[in-house]
């Protein structure tokens, strides 16, 4: 069996996430998923990784999600360093970054 290079299996990860996303918004409104703000999508987003549900995102959390070398994305999400991204910090940096802060 082939093995996938990391940014392909990171890819991977975030389409299937977007996939199970736009299901369970569709699932209310059709397209409402697409027609989200970004503040929106971050908290979409958030609560996609915020598996234990605590209002953080841990460094655990976030390579569950974004794979195992996103160190570097999350230091820079994480505005003040305290070790946990807030929903406010995840806003802010998509919304710096065309909507997804290169977590596509």
């Amino acid at each position: 069996m082939r093995a996938f290079p990391e940014e392909e299996v990171r890819m991977i990860r975030v389409a299937m996430l977007m996939m199970a996303a736009a299901l369970t918004f569709g699932a209310i409104a059709p397209g409402v998923a697409l027609a989200m703000d970004q503040a929106g999508r971050s908290k979409m987003h958030f609560d996609m990784m915020d598996k234990n549900k605590d209002g953080g995102v841990d460094l655990a959390e976030y390579k569950k999600m974004m794979g195992p070398n996103a160190d570097a994305a999350f230091a820079a999400t994480d505005a003040d360093g305290n070790g946990v991204i807030s929903l406010e910090e995840l806003t802010a940096y998509e919304a710096a970054h065309g909507g997804h802060g290169g977590h596509q």
